[in-house]
């Protein structure tokens, strides 16, 4: 599975069943992670991440609309399934087929932790 397809897929799949763990394993154990819209973070560290998606559980899966690729980055627009006017951006950096740092810039606030996430 490519980088693109195994964030998206096992991020939603983390959503829908509050666990993240397959998702998280696909980070290096230094990771960056960088909201940009959101206050928190950054987060440095596998087990930071770990912590903030604890905290802070994302509300709702995602769909990716448009993204562009290289060998050791994606970058990808991707919109909110339960409020699709809401979104943004996110980039990946690769070291090998491991993500080494996650930078997440939303256009607008995220839909409310109520809302629904199965889609």
């Amino acid at each position: 599975m490519n980088p693109l397809t195994r964030h998206v897929t096992l991020f939603n799949t983390g959503v829908r069943t509050g666990d993240f763990a397959a998702w998280l394993a696909t980070f290096t154990e230094d990771v960056t992670a960088v909201y940009v819209g959101l206050p928190i973070g950054p987060f440095h560290g596998r087990e930071a991440l770990a912590k903030a998606y604890v905290d802070h559980p994302p509300s709702s899966t995602m769909r990716v609309l448009a993204h562009e690729n290289g060998p050791e980055w994606v970058r990808a627009r991707f919109i909110w399934e339960v409020a699709p006017d809401t979104g943004g951006l996110f980039g990946l950096e690769l070291r090998g087929d491991l993500v080494s740092s996650l930078t997440v810039t939303l256009d607008m606030a995220p839909p409310p932790a109520n809302a629904a996430t199965s889609r």
